[in-house]
């Protein structure tokens, strides 16, 4: 065994709220580690042995939760575009690359942080953006129906052109009883 292949293995290690972002754990030996609470967003699990892995609360590579005990970040490491807009948007809240156009219908983005975003042209039709931070973004041409806006946070952002269209609005109002919109609202 080398030293590298020595460095990684975790069998049996206790890494409890262990901070393993973007970490590098190809081919890591990881059976029977406890990774409850541990954050794993971007971490390279390739090959990893992760044989009876305790996962709690922990935050996957793609960044989501593993949820409470007995769910598991198995079968989560292939993204598709809801769980990249997911993993940038709500659990990391970093900034991000230019969305406009970017095609989110049907996503699953409460709380998202898309604050100072560029979201022109975004498609989030029949997506739900409860609780989600839209201030100061620019949604120009946005398609928005049937999104649920329900909590969301739109101060200051550019509704110029939004597609709106059985929409829930932020205090619960629907956009087809509003005018057409959810602005003010």
């Amino acid at each position: 065994m080398t030293e590298f292949e020595q460095l990684l293995n975790l069998a049996g290690a206790d890494l409890t709220e262990a901070n393993l972002t973007n970490s590098d754990l190809t081919g890591a030996n990881l059976t029977g580690a406890n990774l409850t609470h541990a954050k794993m967003f971007g971490a390279n699990l390739t090959d990893a042995d992760l044989t009876n892995v305790r996962w709690s609360v922990t935050t996957c590579p793609d960044g989501r939760l593993s949820g409470f005990p007995g769910d598991t970040c198995l079968g989560q490491l292939e993204l598709d575009d809801c769980e990249r807009a997911n993993l940038s948007f709500f659990v990391t809240g970093l900034p991000s690359d230019d969305l406009a156009g970017r095609d989110f219908s049907g996503c699953f983005l409460a709380n998202a942080r898309l604050d100072f975003q560029n979201l022109r042209s975004a498609s989030f039709a029949g997506a739900s953006l409860w609780g989600a931070d839209l201030s100061f973004s620019d949604l120009t041409g946005a398609n928005l129906s049937g999104t649920d806006l329900t909590e969301a946070r739109l101060t200051g952002a550019d509704l110029t052109g939004v597609i709106w269209g059985n929409t829930t609005c932020s205090d619960r109002t629907n956009s087809d009883t509003n005018g057409g919109t959810c602005r003010g609202h």
